[in-house]
């Protein structure tokens, strides 16, 4: 019996991770998750398009951050170290 709950739960698992992958897959806007060491772990087509990204390619954020132009709200170019994908990782 408690495989069989086990096994319940896992399907229910992989039926939210499947719900959640097409939700983020449909998203128009860039959607990425970063692990500690710096890697993106997962990027929705948006993100993959937006960054040049392939499906297959290990991408550090620093790496991909160094050729980003992020602009502060009053139009002047923020230092590398200030972009929000960076500073995100930093806390």
């Amino acid at each position: 019996m408690a495989e069989q709950e086990r096994e319940r739960l896992l399907d229910v698992i992989q039926q939210e991770r499947d719900r959640l992958s097409v939700l983020i897959d449909s998203i128009t806007d860039e959607v990425w998750f970063v692990d500690s060491q710096k890697n993106f772990t997962l990027i929705n087509p948006s993100g993959r398009l937006e960054f040049n990204i392939m499906d297959d390619e290990v991408v550090e954020v620093k790496k991909l951050a160094l050729n980003l132009e992020v602009y502060n709200p009053d139009g002047n170019l923020r230092p590398v170290e200030e972009a929000p994908l960076l500073h995100a990782l930093h806390g």
